[in-house]
């Protein structure tokens, strides 16, 4: 059951796009078939060079002229799987550094406020005086709101269609201002920490991983070799090291292992920070001493229990014969029965909204 749930997360799916085979996969945040990027694909009309930052695989790509951005490395692999011919890059929208004559993006509102504010000043950088920039939001995440911030950066904004909530805008670009994304200064579980926007629970400690933290020894981990699958900003990877043990922490989103990363510097530690969609980055000969994961289990605003699967199953595959997985989750979900194909497990802590589960390989 493991192997093939990590056999299922990594399998791309073809689909049929104007004559173009196209890929998607589990944990891409849009797929083919969503009411509003279809809307998206049907409206927009790109100019000169286009940027696609949907995160949807370059789902609207496939205009001739098209550069395709995003922080997630399951949408930038299976956009690599479909096109040969196009910029594929790895990065924020305002830490990119190239202006384009027309933009799509579908807003992060699931990723909070500061994220989707950094998104709005990145597409206006990003475009030339004159550019177009095409923007969704659903109407119950945000979206008047939202549409005033592009309005404010803009000067202008125009809603062109409309389709089952989701409202997509267009704005002009019309003059050149300076624009900064600062990141997040904060203090959690005793350490002073920095984060890029939207980056999970930035700002502070989420109610799992406080949980997740309470109950786990980490002097046990000294001198071991320990794998962090799902880092966020680093806060588990931190204590770790700051333990003494080697780490590696990996995450889909590239902003968490920016976040990651600085962090680690900041306190004089060597963490091994690797993007990766779920275990895309490692070796199968890379085997670890002790797996440590809060899983999620949403993909955007949906649910997708397909991930937290494919952690386990990561975290088995990359685990020594006789090491150990700890992972915190919500108490409602059911990982037991993943957890028994390991040698041994036991649930070892509990709260009215969390569970924090062991198992031994």
């Amino acid at each position: 059951m493991l192997e093939q749930n990590l056999i299922n997360y990594h399998k791309y799916k073809s689909h049929n796009l104007d004559g173009l085979e196209f890929y998607s996969k589990a944990g891409l945040r849009f797929l083919p078939k969503h009411i509003g990027l279809e809307m998206m694909k049907a409206k927009i009309q790109p100019i000169g060079q286009f940027m696609d930052i949907s995160s949807s695989a370059g789902y609207l790509a496939s205009y001739k002229n098209s550069i395709i951005l995003d922080t997630s490395l399951a949408s930038l692999r299976a956009a690599q799987k479909t096109y040969d011919n196009k910029i594929i890059a790895a990065a924020s929208i305002w830490d990119f550094n190239k202006e384009v004559d027309s933009l799509a993006i579908i807003l992060s509102t699931d990723k909070g406020n500061a994220r989707v504010n950094a998104e709005i000043l990145g597409a206006y950088k990003n475009l030339k005086i004159g550019g177009q920039g095409y923007f969704l939001v659903h109407k119950n995440q945000g979206a008047k709101r939202y549409e005033k911030e592009i309005k404010s950066t803009f000067g202008n904004i125009k809603i062109i269609a409309k389709s089952s909530g989701w409202r997509l805008s267009k704005a002009i670009k019309n003059d050149n201002k300076e624009i900064t994304v600062p990141w997040l200064n904060f203090s959690a579980a005793n350490l002073k920490l920095k984060a890029q926007a939207g980056v999970y629970a930035a700002g502070k400690l989420d109610p799992g991983t406080k949980f997740f933290l309470e109950q786990l020894d980490f002097a046990q981990f000294k001198n071991k070799t320990l794998l962090d699958i799902g880092t966020g900003y680093g806060i588990l990877s931190l204590k770790a090291s700051l333990a003494g043990a080697t780490v590696s922490a990996l995450d889909d989103d590239l902003l968490a292992i920016q976040s990651c990363y600085q962090n680690s510097i900041q306190y004089g530690l060597d963490i091994r920070c690797l993007h990766s969609d779920v275990n895309s980055s490692l070796k199968d000969t890379d085997l670890y001493d002790v797996v440590i994961t809060n899983p999620p289990f949403h993909v955007g605003k949906g649910v997708e229990l397909l991930l937290p699967f494919a952690f386990i199953a990561a975290a088995y595959k990359h685990l020594k014969v006789g090491g150990e997985l700890f992972l915190v989750a919500n108490k409602a979900l059911a990982y037991e029965p993943l957890l028994a194909e390991f040698n041994s497990w036991k649930e070892i802590a509990n709260n009215k909204s969390f569970k924090v589960l062991w198992a031994k390989k």
